[in-house]
């Protein structure tokens, strides 16, 4: 290391810990509890190379992560959502319901980056609105059938920014303001 003041600077620029925000789904009826954790550039890397070999695509960008069953029980179930009254199942619903909050708590750290929470976030929000008029019974099915609309649109926004993540770490030089 060069013992210049300007250099120790920039070293100290380039060491500064990453803070990822990760919502805190356990014991929380009102999901507005976050916790911040907080990595080193070591730390960022290690989860950078973990997500680039458990995060694969295949030529249509159709995500699947390797050793997380959870992800894609959360699709099939999501997939399995229908906006149409006559054909609506209240148990195919909850079960998209519990899917998703399982994959949450159960999300592995490389995933769990700002934007990646954020759309985390929103679609947590559509599945309350979702389960909260799934259980009024004077709720409408138009309501329900717009509830269920959000949800997939809000799934299908994570999965995007899953993508985006992945197809970001082939690039030569990672970001870590981003």
């Amino acid at each position: 290391m060069i013992a210049c003041k300007d250099n120790d600077k920039e070293t100290d620029d380039l060491a500064k810990e990453q803070s990822v925000a990760e919502a805190d789904y356990e014991n929380n009826d009102d999901y507005n509890t976050t916790a911040v954790v907080t990595y080193n550039l070591e730390s960022a890397e290690e989860m950078a190379d973990e997500a680039r070999e458990n995060v694969t695509m295949d030529k249509n960008n159709m995500v699947s992560l390797k050793n997380f069953t959870s992800y894609g029980e959360l699709q099939n179930n999501i997939k399995n959502l229908s906006i149409d009254p006559n054909k609506r199942d209240k148990m195919q619903e909850k079960k998209a319901i519990e899917s998703f909050n399982y994959f949450v708590s159960n999300m592995p750290n490389y995933l769990k980056t700002d934007l990646i929470m954020k759309e985390v976030e929103d679609a947590r929000m559509a599945m309350k609105k979702l389960e909260k008029d799934l259980n009024d019974e004077t709720t409408s099915s138009r309501v329900i059938k717009k509830h269920i609309q959000n949800v997939k649109d809000k799934v299908t926004d994570l999965n995007n920014e899953i993508v985006d993540m992945r197809l970001s770490l082939d690039k030569q030089d990672l970001d870590y303001a981003a």
